[in-house]
C-alpha cells in the first residue's frame, strides 16, 4: 500500500481501517476501562516518524493486511482500528485466501 496510488484492494483496506477510527471516536470507546485493558492508553504519543520496535511472532496484536505488517503495534488506537478492521470483514478477506 502505498501512499500516492491505491489500487481497489488498498483503498477498502484503507477506508476500512479508517471507520474503525471513526467508530472509536464518535463512540468515544478510548475512554472506557475495557477498551483500555485491551489496547492500552489511547494517550499515548505516538511514535516519531513512526519508528518503532514490533514484534513480528505478537501474538497480542493483529496483522495489519496493508503495509507496514505490523502497524497495530505502534499505537493502542491503530491497535483497535486494525482489529474492527478484521473484525468486520472476516469473510472478505477469507474468501480471497482461498
Amino acid at each position: 500500500m502505498g501512499y500516492t496510488s491505491y489500487d481497489k484492494k488498498d483503498l477498502m483496506i484503507l477506508l476500512r481501517h479508517e471507520a474503525g477510527h471513526a467508530f472509536n471516536y464518535a463512540y468515544e470507546l478510548y475512554y472506557e476501562p475495557e477498551w483500555r485493558d485491551i489496547y492500552g492508553d489511547f494517550f499515548t504519543t505516538y511514535p516519531t516518524n513512526f519508528r518503532f520496535k514490533f514484534n513480528p511472532f505478537s501474538r497480542t496484536y493483529v496483522k495489519s493486511q496493508g503495509d507496514p505488517k505490523y502497524y497495530a503495534q505502534a499505537h493502542p488506537d491503530e491497535d483497535f482500528a486494525e482489529t474492527l478492521r478484521r473484525m468486520a470483514y472476516p469473510a472478505i478477506e477469507l474468501e480471497k485466501r482461498l
